[in-house]
């Protein structure tokens, strides 16, 4: 209501303004001419205008007769006005729709006022009716100058536009008066939904305090038993944590010695690690140094090799030298007549020899007599293994049942280990130098290779154990995890706290005296390697003499071939002499048949030896080639438990090491093979030049067959002993690496758990803490709501009057709106009446 105070001054100023406009004809800028739908429109708001002021009768005939003029004009030329129109007649329109023309004409000044704030002044258009028009005013009297016919123009479309804008602003004034008619309604029905509306937000609100009320009460009441429980707990808190402080305190003072006694084994385990860093820097030096005594050993090897082959050539340039002599003594048959006497000599030699060859041939069968022995061995073994093995089950099962056996069965392996480890060294420096001494070796290679797989089992079964040592260990951790889930789930029952505090500080003590006594054995252990490192230095001088030793054994061994080759050099220059003697003595031929018919004999029986020799050199290849399909299964055998023991990777590096020095005694082997060859060889040479004494041969002989047994012997023990504590060393280092990581999981094991008592600890000191927090809270909550809820009562009352009291203020700003509105309608009413007042006087002054 207020806008429409504002807005009463501008809109008598534009409805003048829109006057005089209408009046100064000669001001209006020229439009284009409206169409006559405009006009039938025009002639609709006359008659609607009727219908509305059909009080001043006066009004309306002007107006007809201004429509009739239009709907004229229409017909005959769409645009051309009578000239009747004038002043009274504008006045009586605007006394007829004073609201309409106001709307209209403040809507054309808004679109006005932005389209003509650019306007210029322009040169009059002269626009002329048309010739129909102008010959009909003519007709009628009246002439019309051009000028005047376009004002004419102009002033019927501004009232034509006047009539549309009249037309607008009687819809709009009826839509108000609908709004109006609406809002009256409501204002008179007001008052009882008001009424409506409060009554129920009262009783609402009063069922809703009520609710609320006794839901207070009964958590009131709640929070009293609760308080009253807590409080009793709190007592029995405060009683408990009364004795866990001192037993706190206790533990801190164990807490500080475990403390350092830890620090002190870590620092006693550094050191350990250190000494064992160097002793395996130690070891890997002799490694190296048994590589290079190895490269050695392959280059003599090599060198021999080489002496055969020449030894091999010249002993084929020799027989064809002995062939062109069987021809020379072909021819020369009467020449050695001769020498019968000789030759009866040479026979008694050759009957010798034979007797020598016979006893070899006995040696040969004692030789395979013992072979068979040895396989008898091997069989008894083979029982005594598994008698061995049924003796281990009994024991694996009193191990399951006694774990503080075990524990000294642990000791006593890391001793052994000790002691294997100081032979290891020995072994294999053993093992390097004397290579080059294995030959005929292929009975103890059986041996071993039986020893190595009842060894194999002997690993299985202890891995076996391992691995049931190990599940039991899982067990044990699961039953450890199983107490822990216990210990998280009995948190709130405060009694059992004390029990499990307990338990937890003697495992403690426990963990610590079992850490104390794995420190001292390692300590122990730290102690008996050093002691027995200068003993294993003392071996090695002694084996580097024995090495020494072999060697000048082995040169001298070269030096007496080397001698013997000479003598045969010289025995073969005395024949050729004695065929120079011969073929002076040319009349000994009948002699010569006889002794060349011997000698067909003795070639035929040295040939006969030699298919012998090649027979049981034959025989002794395919026993190598047994021996080395046996390596071979064995060696496929060994590939299978590999892929079964692939933890164990230092046990196939050895292994390896092993293949590889059965390799090289299958070569040396076959070396001695040849040597063999090269002796017998040697012999058939000796038979066909018949010139060696008897007597030499055969203490030669005798000396060399000493010497082969004791080399066979001795190298056979060695061997085998040697293999044998390899392989208990092998077993011990694997049981003292196991010892070692159980060592390692077991101390971390321990360490986690003081960590997870310490956690715990802290666990249950923080939630006594919680539980006194958590009952100060809820004693605050309690007080807090109590407060809250008086203030609440409290404020509900001050809601409830203040809102009476708003309710009263509203009813009276209804009542003072209502008078305002009607005063605004009757100031309104008085000027509209005003405004028609002052366009009817200059009417009657016109009139």
């Amino acid at each position: 209501m207020e806008s429409l105070r504002t807005t009463e001054q501008p809109v008598c100023a534009l409805a003048q303004e829109s006057i005089c406009q209408v009046m100064n004809v000669h001001l209006v800028p020229p439009k284009s001419p409206t169409s006559a739908n405009q006009t039938s429109a025009v002639s609709g708001q006359g008659k609607s205008t009727q219908q509305w002021n059909s009080k001043d009768n006066r009004t309306v005939g002007l107006r007809s007769g201004t429509e009739e003029h239009l709907q004229g004009d229409e017909c005959t030329s769409g645009a051309t006005v009578e000239s009747n129109i004038s002043k009274s007649d504008l006045r009586s329109l605007w006394s007829s729709s004073p609201k309409r023309l106001l709307a209209a004409k403040r809507q054309q000044t808004v679109s006005s006022s932005h389209q003509n704030l650019n306007y210029e002044p322009r040169p009059f258009p002269f626009t002329l009716l048309p010739t129909s028009a102008n010959k009909r005013l003519r007709e009628e009297g009246v002439s019309f100058s051009q000028e005047a016919s376009h004002h004419l123009r102009e002033t019927a479309e501004a009232i034509k536009e006047l009539e549309s804008s009249r037309k607008a602003a009687r819809e709009k004034l009826e839509v108000e008066t609908i709004e109006t008619s609406k809002l009256r309604h409501r204002t008179m029905n007001l008052e009882d939904d008001i009424r409506s509306e409060i009554s129920a937000c009262v009783t609402a609100a009063r069922e809703g305090n009520a609710a609320e009320l006794n839901r207070l009460q009964s958590e009131l009441k709640a929070v009293v038993d609760d308080i009253q429980s807590m409080e009793e707990k709190q007592q029995l808190l405060e009683q408990e944590n009364g004795v866990l402080i001192g037993e706190r305190e206790n533990i801190k003072e164990n807490y500080e010695d475990v403390v350092d006694q830890m620090n002190q084994q870590l620092s006693n385990k550094a050191s350990i690690q250190m000494l064992l860093t160097e002793k395996q820097n130690e070891i890997q030096s002799l490694k190296d140094k048994i590589v290079q005594v190895e490269t050695a050993q392959q280059n003599l090897k090599e060198n021999m090799v080489q002496k055969s082959k020449t030894f091999a050539e010249s002993k084929h340039a020799v027989d064809k030298e002995i062939a062109e002599i069987v021809l020379k003594i072909k021819e020369q048959r009467k020449i050695n007549a001769e020498t019968r006497k000789e030759l009866d000599i040479i026979t008694s030699e050759l009957q010798d020899k034979e007797e020598t060859i016979t006893q070899c041939e006995k040696h040969i069968s004692q030789l395979v007599k013992n072979i068979a022995s040895m396989m008898a061995s091997k069989t008894m073994c083979k029982e005594w293994f598994h008698v061995e093995k049924s003796q281990k089950d009994e024991l694996d099962r009193q191990k399951e049942s006694h774990e503080h056996e075990l524990l000294e069965l642990a000791e006593a392996f890391e001793q052994k280990v000790q002691a294997l480890q100081e032979q290891m060294v020995e072994v294999e420096n053993e093992i390097k130098e004397e290579q080059k001494v294995k030959s005929a070796l292929s009975e103890p290679l059986a041996k071993l290779s039986d020893i190595f797989s009842t060894q194999r089992k002997k690993e299985d079964d202890m891995i076996a154990e391992q691995h049931s040592l190990s599940k039991r260990l899982e067990e044990n951790k699961l039953s450890r995890d199983e107490d822990v889930i216990s210990i998280a789930k009995c948190k709130f029952e405060m009694k059992n706290m004390k029990e499990e505090m307990r338990q937890l500080h003697d495992a403690n003590i426990i963990n610590a005296d079992m850490f104390t006594k794995t420190l001292e054995e390692l300590e122990n252990q730290l102690a008996k390697q050093n002691t027995s490192r200068a003993a294993v230095e003392a071996e090695r001088e002694k084996i580097r003499q024995s090495r020494k030793t072999l060697k000048v054994e082995h040169e001298e061994y070269v030096s007496k071939i080397n001698a013997a080759i000479g003598r045969t050099e010289k025995r073969y220059g005395e024949l050729l002499e004695e065929k120079k003697k011969l073929q002076d003595h040319i009349l000994l031929n009948s002699v010569i048949k006889d002794l060349t018919e011997e000698l067909a004999n003795t070639e035929e029986k040295g040939k006969q030896m030699e298919m012998n020799y090649k027979a049981e050199i034959q025989q002794l290849t395919s026993d190598a080639e047994s021996i080395t399909q046996a390596h071979k299964e064995k060696e496929q055998e060994l590939k299978d438990q590999e892929s079964i023991l692939e933890m164990v990777e230092s046990q196939f590096d050895i292994e390896h090491l092993k293949h590889q020095t059965l390799k090289n005694q299958i070569t040396e082997l076959e070396t001695q093979r040849k040597h063999l060859e090269l002796g017998i060889e040697e012999v058939t040479k000796q038979t066909a030049a018949l010139v060696q004494p008897k007597e030499d041969l055969k203490r030669e002989l005798m000396t060399l067959r000493a010497r082969h047994m004791e080399m066979l012997t001795a190298n056979a023990a060695v061997i085998s002993a040697v293999e044998k504590s390899i392989y208990e060393n092998k077993v011990m280092l694997e049981q003292v690496t196991m010892e070692n990581s159980r060592l390692h999981v077991r101390i971390e094991q321990m360490k986690e758990e003081i960590l997870d008592s310490k956690k715990d600890k802290e666990k249950y000191t923080q939630e006594a803490k919680w539980m006194n927090k958590e009952v100060q809270s809820l004693f605050k909550t309690l007080t807090d709501t109590w407060n809250m809820d008086v203030l609440l009562t409290e404020e509900s009352a001050n809601q409830e009057q203040k809102i009476v009291e708003n309710i009263y203020n509203l009813t009276v700003r209804i009542q003072e709106r209502k008078h305002h509105i009607s005063d605004i309608n009757n100031r309104l009413e008085k000027e509209l009446v005003g405004m028609s007042c002052m366009l009817q006087k200059p009417n009657y002054k016109n009139t």
